[in-house]
């Protein structure tokens, strides 16, 4: 975070980082002193700069797209998150139709995790062939 002060000599605004501990400000002016987060005195007359942003670099036109796609589906994902939230939290107070749909498809949730479970578990492991002797194919044949 950053703090916009008036230089004291000259009454131009020095901006400077207060989350890095004690630092010391030094204008164009020649004037400077420390600044210290802890003190109050440092606030007096002066405003937080929180809009700044270091990265300043414009974004291409498929930058700009995928960020777009990205922040609609994380929208989505939230809002059918908190919807079920809801649901769940509510279930007693929904309607008998609503409440038949909302067992349906836990059953259905259920039944595809234990098919997973039981195809995963199911599956033989992967054991290598022993090497074959050389020799005694040699001499079956």
């Amino acid at each position: 975070m950053y703090l916009i002060k008036n230089c004291p000599s000259c009454q131009k605004p020095l901006r400077f980082p207060i989350d890095r501990g004690i630092i010391k400000v030094r204008c164009k002016c020649g004037y400077d002193f420390t600044a210290d987060p802890d003190d109050s005195r440092l606030y007096e007359n002066a405003r937080f700069d929180v809009a700044y942003r270091q990265n300043t670099k414009k974004k291409t036109k498929r930058e700009k797209d995928f960020s777009k796609v990205y922040a609609d589906i994380k929208r989505k994902v939230i809002t059918s998150i908190l919807n079920a939230k809801y649901t769940m939290q509510n279930f007693k107070l929904l309607p008998a139709k609503q409440q038949q749909r909302v067992v349906l498809v836990g059953l259905i949730i259920l039944v595809i995790i234990i098919l997973a479970g039981f195809f995963i578990c199911s599956y033989p492991a992967y054991t290598p062939m022993p090497p074959q002797d050389i020799q005694y194919d040699r001499l079956r044949k």
